[in-house]
């Protein structure tokens, strides 16, 4: 098996390929750019990880900076020296680089079958000659794997019809899990209950909307009596979810709590992008700017030091013409580390969270300052909520149930008659 994926520079992502080859008999090749630069804040050199149980190609790749255009010079060599029963390739249908393996498999190998990984989940009519390129590939490909169910279905509705299973990225529950960080919270300043954000700083991560969430109640400047009656409006509702009382009495005593402490949450971003430096503008205009700690962007490995600072993750993305959340990676790696989860409906994201957080709809701060209110303010709800988020993340998304559903589709792929005798058959 020869497996091609841009993302196979980060350690943590290789670790899809350890499940693979230690669940199985096969001969697994990698091939890994040797820096990417695409969708990130700057360029990232490939990270040695343990990769011992199968063997990585790392190659240049040019045009690196544009997800669509990479190629790697050394392409047809590799696969020519490789001669693989199965390509694998992590990569969007359209893009150049999945267009020279199929044209590849094709032309010189056609008893090798090939399967895609596609993360887009909104149907785009791409331009010429991108259309065409993607229309090949689709043709040409023995099965498929969408990062999350809408992936399937625009794929299905582009008229792929062959194999096609929704399989998200996992985690390695061993490596990801709460540990102490005290040290670390001091050094970072955070004394107080904290909520928090790791990714992009970009426009459609919704970032925004947690600043405007944590300033709730001092940004609408309302009168304290319209407080109390929108509270009680908002207990009526609650009451319908089935929310217990005692627990609202609990929020607001334990909401009163952390303001005699100080005042009120935390928040902690940690990442880059180009709309950090509008975020910490509005974190001033909004007057918290006091309460918010900015963290750059760290490596994989350090990642659960810094959920393990954080009582609750917020994934606030909000969906764009051109984007709607493919998976939020982030989500699982904070339910594994015993950290509550609350999200945004963009996209993939309820099917994430499960029943192990709650949701708010795009955008909408009030909501998300309720969602968070609920969950600092019941410690047995934001507990029960932090254990299902443990099991579900050592259940659904751990690498070695992934692992199963890949060689699954793996092997629904070999079982189909090469395409040109599919061809034959008409």
């Amino acid at each position: 098996m020869l497996s091609i994926w841009h993302g196979a520079v980060r350690a943590a992502n290789r670790e899809r390929y350890a499940a693979l080859a230690e669940s199985s008999d096969l001969e697994l090749t990698v091939l890994a750019p040797r820096r990417w630069s695409a969708a990130l804040p700057r360029p990232l050199d490939f990270e040695r990880g343990d990769d011992r149980d199968y063997r990585v190609i790392v190659a240049s790749a040019r045009l690196r900076r544009h997800a669509a255009f990479h190629i790697y010079p050394r392409l047809f060599s590799i696969l020519s020296a490789v001669r693989p029963d199965l390509i694998d390739f992590y990569e969007e249908p359209y893009t150049l680089i999945a267009l020279l393996i199929a044209w590849w498999r094709n032309q010189f190998s056609p008893g090798c079958r090939l399967v895609f990984t596609a993360c887009q989940n909104i149907a785009k009519r791409y331009p010429v000659p991108f259309r065409q390129m993607e229309r090949y590939v689709l043709r040409s490909a023995d099965g498929a794997m969408g990062l999350n169910r809408g992936a399937v279905e625009v794929f299905r509705a582009k008229g792929y019809e062959g194999p096609f299973e929704a399989v998200p990225t996992g985690i390695d529950p061993a490596r990801l899990r709460r540990v102490e960080v005290g040290d670390l919270r001091e050094r970072l300043g955070l004394n107080r209950t904290t909520v928090g954000y790791v990714g992009r700083l970009v426009e459609e991560k919704g970032v925004a909307t947690l600043l405007e969430a944590a300033a709730f109640e001092e940004a609408r400047g309302e009168r304290p009596e319209a407080r109390g009656e929108k509270q009680e409006e908002r207990g009526e509702k609650q009451e319908e979810r089935g929310e217990r009382p005692e627990a609202r009495g609990e929020r607001e005593e334990a909401r009163g709590k952390r303001r005699e402490e100080g005042g009120d949450y935390q928040v902690l971003i940690v990442g880059d992008g180009p709309e950090k430096a509008a975020l910490r503008q509005r974190a001033e205009e909004l007057g918290i700017a006091d309460r918010v700690v900015w963290v750059d962007s760290v490596a994989s490995s350090e990642v659960a030091r810094y959920l393990s600072c954080m009582d609750v993750l917020v994934l606030p993305s909000r969906t764009r013409s051109h984007w709607k959340e493919q998976l939020g990676r982030v989500l699982i790696e904070a339910m594994a580390c015993e950290v509550a989860v609350v999200g945004s409906r963009s996209g993939a994201i309820p099917d994430v969270i499960g029943d192990a957080g709650l949701l708010f709809e795009e955008g909408d701060a009030a909501g998300l300052s309720a969602a968070l209110d609920r969950v600092l303010g019941d410690a047995d709800f934001r507990r029960d909520l932090t254990m299902r988020g443990r099991r579900r993340a050592e259940g659904e998304f751990s690498w070695a149930s992934i692992a199963q559903r890949i060689r699954s589709v793996w092997q629904q792929a070999l079982d189909r008659p090469p395409l040109e005798i599919r061809q034959r058959m008409g």
